[in-house]
């Protein structure tokens, strides 16, 4: 794990989203994360990275606070979710 990625929030985060950053829009994807965390499912790899950039995508268009998060878009991905993929 990189040594800044705490310094996103979450040391299980997959991704981050930096809509507001000085230098522009960021979005980082974690992709060694990824990879670990779908180790022996090639197939899953690709459907999760998929979701972690969609999701993050989702985080910097989304400017409403007030915004409740569900599906791809939600904080946390379940292994329920990752079964419907």
């Amino acid at each position: 794990m990189a040594p800044w990625k705490a310094a996103f929030g979450s040391r299980e985060a997959f991704g981050a989203a930096l809509p507001y950053a000085r230098d522009g829009v960021r979005v980082t994807v974690f992709y060694d994360e990824i990879q670990e965390g779908t180790r022996g499912r090639p197939r899953f790899e690709s459907v999760m990275l998929a979701h972690v950039l969609v999701h993050e995508i989702i985080q910097v268009l989304s400017t409403a606070s007030d915004l409740e998060f569900a599906g791809v878009s939600a904080d946390v991905y379940s292994s329920v979710d990752a079964e419907r993929s």
